[in-house]
């Protein structure tokens, strides 16, 4: 990604067109055009001030980084934190916030933005004793909601001071930039499955709401079908082995179908449990390979389905380990 489409993407991120863009910044569309273009590079103080302005790094904003200037400002950590009611997963590009309010009333919340600079685009809360499922979602200049009262939450900024009173649990970095993934002849079943599936991923559109995320020890799932009302959150351990991927119980989860599935069958209670540990965990599942090639692996899913990646997979982001 160059400077030029990192500044476009900011400018998007943040709805805003090329003219109101460059008013923020003191300059003329034509600027931001050129900026946009590579044709020209903004002087240093433009950069600082977009970085301020929007809130985001100016390490994230250069190719090489300038770090003299990122000295005033908080660094930005991508990784994932808990605290006894809640874990939140923070990359570049989203936060995904997992919380409890009582004992019976818990749901997740999905920020997307730059950095500390995100606002919610998407809601699920649950109430397990009513066993109601309110969800709202943003697509556009659209929004899709089952409940009046949840859909009045989105737009709401991401508060990042939070994560300061958590424990860090995982730490990682991200980026948009395409990195070539192993093929499996070269690494092994076990280990291309870990680094294809290192990934955040986003699809959204009038009918649906999917973001996927898997970070270095855990897969994060947050999903609105509006056909049938299923909705399906949730956080699980999963870990490759040799011959596909194990799966261990899920620290939190919330499961709703309307339609012709019951929400009395046991695999679609909902539940949390924030104190969960890796050390805890009994990995009980096991999806084994039902084929492959250099350039994807398929395994036997729950119920028939089937469970696929690609070594060339399209992502919103992609996690690599800290240096």
């Amino acid at each position: 990604m160059t400077l030029g489409n990192r500044i476009q993407e900011i400018r998007i991120q943040a709805g805003l067109s090329q003219e109101a863009f460059g008013e923020k910044i003191g300059v003329t569309r034509q600027t931001v055009s050129k900026w946009e273009l590579d044709q020209v590079y903004p002087e240093i103080e433009k950069i600082v001030l977009i970085s301020k302005i929007f809130k985001v790094t100016t390490d994230s904003l250069l190719i090489d980084g300038i770090d003299t200037f990122d000295v005033k400002y908080d660094s930005f950590v991508c990784g994932v934190y808990k605290s006894k009611n809640a874990e939140i997963v923070v990359t570049n590009k989203y936060t995904l916030y997992f919380y409890a309010t009582s004992q019976h009333v818990f749901g997740v919340k999905l920020y997307q933005g730059f950095e500390n600079n995100k606002s919610l685009i998407a809601i699920v809360e649950r109430d397990d004793d009513l066993e109601i499922t309110k969800y709202a979602y943003k697509f556009g200049d659209k929004v899709y909601y089952n409940d009046e009262n949840i859909r009045q939450f989105l737009g709401e900024m991401y508060n990042s001071i939070i994560t300061r009173e958590m424990n860090r649990m995982e730490k990682f970095d991200t980026t948009s930039q395409k990195i070539e993934n192993p093929k499996v002849s070269e690494v092994g079943i076990k280990k291309a499955l870990i680094l294809w599936r290192l990934n955040s991923n986003f699809e959204v559109d009038d009918d649906k709401l999917i973001f996927t995320v898997t970070t270095l020890k855990k897969d994060y799932a947050f999903t609105i079908q509006r056909d049938n009302d299923n909705i399906y959150c949730c956080a699980s351990y999963d870990e490759p082995f040799d011959l596909g991927l194990r799966g261990g119980k899920q620290n939190f989860r919330i499961r709703n179908y309307n339609s012709n599935i019951e929400n009395k069958e046991s695999w679609c209670n909902s539940w949390y449990n924030f104190n969960t540990d890796l050390k805890d965990i009994e990995y009980t599942i096991e999806w084994l390979v039902k084929r492959y090639t250099d350039d994807e692996i398929i395994l036997y899913g729950c119920s028939g389905d089937e469970y696929k990646y690609y070594r060339n997979s399209k992502y919103a982001e992609r996690i690599i380990e800290c240096e």
